[in-house]
């Protein structure tokens, strides 16, 4: 296993490849790919000083595991995610100013929000919140949504030998692993399609509910006019329809 590293940069392993050994060695390039040193990955998770970059370097291994369980939660956990945003949006889409909010306080268990002094950051001029704000906003909640939904599978199906096979077959596994792919190598407010070679030449176009991907859309932008925040919600219900079909 390679890990590229940039300068400074920490890395955090959250994820591990199904291996029968707990300790796993890698090396590590720094920099410009030409300074190298080893590392051992043990459980404990050592930080390592990397002697090229005078810098500390610091590793840490997951080798916890995930329930069937508790991966069906993770998605019962997205979808309120999704819901309570479009619900947040609706609500400040029902005033009329941002002044109905403005000597408003939330509080929240301990934590209280004074509201006044977050909303010059969202209202500069006194308005409703602008489109490019409104779109930046469920982008960032639609991309979580895919990348989390795709580790928390991943996690779970390394763990209990069924990474690929049959989910592979599934078009909303494909769907869902595609853009998420796109989103991971995209700039936040930019998200555009972005699929591999192997994906070009071999697993498209593939289509789920009437949507459809395929190579001609690669580098085009991921907007909501073709996949909403609703039809993120409809995804995860799939997943987790399929991991309690047909996952062990």
């Amino acid at each position: 296993m390679r890990v590229v590293l940039a300068h400074g940069e920490k890395l955090q392993l959250r994820h591990l490849i199904a291996t029968e050994s707990p300790t796993i060695h890698a090396r590590v390039y720094c920099g410009q790919f030409t300074a190298r040193s080893c590392v051992n990955y043990t459980q404990a998770g050592p930080t390592s000083a990397c002697p090229n970059l005078g810098s500390q370097v610091c590793f840490k291994l997951c080798l916890g595991t995930m329930t069937k369980t508790e991966l069906l939660s993770v998605y019962g956990v997205l979808r309120q995610f999704v819901d309570t945003t479009l619900i947040s949006l609706g609500l400040l889409a029902t005033c009329e100013t941002p002044n109905d909010l403005a000597t408003l306080n939330v509080k929240l268990g301990d934590l209280v929000i004074p509201l006044g002094s977050r909303l010059k950051s969202v209202f500069p001029e006194g308005q409703s919140p602008s489109r490019e704000l409104r779109n930046n906003f469920l982008l960032l909640v639609v991309r979580t949504a895919f990348k989390e939904a795709f580790q928390a599978l991943r996690l779970y199906a390394n763990q209990t030998d069924q990474w690929f096979g049959a989910l592979e077959r599934q078009n909303w596994f494909q769907f869902l692993r595609m853009v998420r792919n796109s989103f991971e190598h995209s700039a936040l407010t930019d998200a555009r399609f972005g699929f591999t070679e192997n994906d070009m030449a071999h697993n498209l176009p593939v289509s789920w509910r009437g949507k459809r991907l395929d190579a001609e859309m690669d580098g085009l932008e991921i907007d909501f006019s073709f996949f909403s925040p609703t039809d993120v919600i409809t995804l995860l219900g799939d997943a987790e329809q399929y991991v309690r079909q047909h996952m062990r």
